[in-house]
């Protein structure tokens, strides 16, 4: 499972046979008349970049290390190199063979960093599972860092933050007179036709 997450996954997408489909569609309707506009520009543009699946491939890696790291620590090391070409063929993808038709909010980024922080339950959650299926115990350390992970998981950090470094910003009302000697530029200035009797003339 190491080895797949690692290296087939990246493999797949550098692959991409949605792409391959749609090279193959493009070639069988080269030349036909019938096609609209619309369609005719699907068919030429590439397949559009899934940033969510990427996001999610990413997350359910790193928690499947985490959770089996205590099992076969060597896995780590398999999908720390898995990772680093899982980067570049995801950055040549979106870059090279894919059409970006689509944008990340900022709270499904949010949302992804709030899910790496589960993360932290994966690691003592496996040594828990594997200790009483192996060795019919448990180790108080696998709980107290399976308590210690949960509370930071639902511990609200952003609300800390907020509290502690919390902006405030005073209005600050001005004239036109007041500010105007502040702008550096006026109609005259940016207006087309003065600007070219400025160089002509």
């Amino acid at each position: 499972m190491f080895i797949i997450n690692a290296f087939f996954i990246p493999f797949l997408w550098l692959v991409n046979p949605l792409q391959l489909i749609r090279i193959i569609r493009r070639k069988l309707n080269y030349g036909k008349s019938e096609l609209t506009q619309g369609e005719a520009n699907n068919l030429m543009m590439d397949e559009p970049a899934s940033l969510g699946k990427h996001f999610a491939e990413t997350i359910e890696i790193i928690w499947f290390t985490f959770m089996y790291s205590s099992v076969i620590p060597s896995g780590a090391i398999v999908i720390l190199v898995g990772l680093s070409i899982n980067y570049w063929v995801v950055k040549y993808t979106i870059l090279k063979r894919s059409a970006v038709d689509h944008h990340v909010s900022g709270s499904f980024v949010t949302l992804a960093l709030k899910l790496l922080d589960v993360s932290l339950m994966m690691k003592p959650a496996g040594e828990l599972i594997f200790d009483s299926f192996i060795r019919d115990g448990y180790h108080i350390s696998s709980i107290v860092c399976l308590l210690i992970g949960g509370l930071y998981c639902i511990f609200p950090v952003d609300w800390l933050i907020d509290k502690m470094h919390r902006e405030r910003f005073n209005l600050h009302e001005m004239s036109y007179q007041e500010a105007k000697s502040g702008f550096v530029a006026n109609y005259n200035m940016l207006h087309p036709i003065y600007s070219l009797k400025k160089i002509f003339v």
